[in-house]
């Protein structure tokens, strides 16, 4: 009788873990002497362009306190970001992190082009010459004008552009509005 009373005790205790690793919230519970805390942490990946080549980048890494995209700021050579979270769990002093998780779109700065609104900017801005000529050889499904003046091609399809997501954003609201809630 006993092993059962313990074996539900245990149950209960790993769906409340699991819950935990599917939540977004700090935690704190005590079971038999263990203690047991879990923190989310909330990341920003910011993309900057390195100049090896077409579409290339490192990455940069901040802490934020929300998701918040059509709020945040960045530096002049940030061309993309995305969420994600990570969760740190401590039983009884001993410290472990869970993987990347909840990672969002990718979410760039600058809007779709055509190629053919690429050539035209390209009259205009030089710099834009040798990406024109590049992309004459293999014309890209999209292309992103980056607000810094970066080109890229071939993006995910899980990537979307600021201007796409507040476009999203404002639909949601007109929608909410109309339906009343």
């Amino acid at each position: 009788m006993e092993e059962v009373k313990k074996a539900k005790e245990l149950t209960k205790l790993m769906e409340r873990l699991y819950q935990v690793f599917h939540d977004n919230n700090h935690y704190h519970f005590e079971k038999d002497n263990i203690k047991i805390d879990i923190t989310v942490d909330t990341y920003l990946k910011e993309f900057v362009p390195n100049g090896i080549r077409l579409n290339s980048c490192d990455s940069r890494f901040r802490s934020v306190d929300k998701v918040s995209p059509l709020e945040e700021q960045f530096t002049s050579d940030v061309i993309a970001f995305q969420y994600y979270d990570t969760k740190e769990v401590e039983i009884d002093g001993e410290r472990y992190n869970t993987k990347k998780h909840s990672i969002s779109k990718k979410i760039y700065l600058g809007k779709r082009i055509s190629h053919e609104e690429l050539i035209e900017k390209s009259k205009s801005d030089a710099r834009l010459i040798p990406y024109v000529n590049y992309l004459n050889l293999e014309v890209p499904e999209s292309i992103i004008y980056c607000d810094n003046g970066t080109i890229v091609t071939n993006i995910g399809d899980d990537a979307i552009t600021l201007e796409e997501l507040r476009k999203e954003y404002e639909d949601s609201k007109t929608y909410k509005k109309n339906i009343g809630n």
